[in-house]
């Protein structure tokens, strides 16, 4: 027996089932976190709460720590005055997110001396971390703020300044190795730069190679000179 041909076809029912409503609303969700990362909406966010139209919950602010969302941070911060607690840190330092390590750095220094930070284990945590993390993501100016008031006080306990080095180089991060190589030779703290280098040449020869190129290019002799006496140091 054959079946008629439907004609017709049935309207498509307009209501949306508990589970197709769920999926929009993440969707939602999504696409709002999405542009809540965005340093640019950093100002509009910043009026929206001081307009009191808006709050930022605990899942904004984690999802701008993990995507470097600074103005998000910013903007929240002046809002409520205050500072990104202990988990977001370590979020920040477990994403390689430098840049909001160092602007909640900035932000602590700037109300705080060093002695007072004594104690607060989640903050010297993230000190620990952050010469690593620069090195690792290339952040070349580094010691302009580090190495400077309160800051070079609870550096200066103790990094391995060839760890450094090392980080950088194994990165791939040349530019920045270069950097605390040259401020090596200007006898800051950089004293190991020498031996690091040493160590690294074979595996990074090539790298390195252009890198003296780069540096003949812009006449930074005493950078060209420090890294020469590494490389005559590891030859012999």
């Amino acid at each position: 027996m054959t079946l008629p041909l439907r004609t017709q076809t049935r309207p498509r029912s307009t209501v949306v089932s508990p589970i197709g409503s769920l999926i929009c609303k993440r969707r939602r969700e999504a696409l709002l976190h999405r542009k809540i990362a965005r340093d640019e909406v950093g100002a509009v966010i910043s009026q929206l709460l001081e307009d009191g139209k808006a709050r930022l919950t605990t899942k904004d602010l984690t999802h701008a720590v993990a995507n470097n969302s600074i103005g998000v941070l910013r903007a929240h911060a002046e809002s409520v005055d205050s500072e990104l607690d202990s988990d977001h840190l370590m979020l920040a330092v477990e994403r390689n997110s430098f840049a909001v390590l160092r602007w909640a750095v900035q932000r602590k220094a700037a109300h705080h001396v060093a002695t007072e930070w004594e104690g607060e284990e989640e903050w010297l945590e993230a000190f620990r971390h952050m010469p690593l993390l620069a090195a690792r993501l290339g952040y070349t100016g580094m010691p302009e703020w580090m190495l400077s008031g309160e800051c070079k006080e609870l550096f200066d306990e103790g990094f391995p300044d060839h760890c450094l080095c090392e980080e950088a180089a194994s990165c791939g991060n040349w530019n920045t190795l270069l950097f605390l190589i040259e401020h090596g030779a200007k006898g800051m703290r950089f004293a190991d730069c020498r031996k690091t280098v040493s160590r690294l040449v074979d595996e990074h020869s090539l790298r390195l190679e252009r890198s003296l190129m780069l540096l003949e290019s812009r006449s930074m002799r005493r950078v060209r000179e420090e890294i020469r006496t590494a490389l005559e140091a590891y030859d012999s």
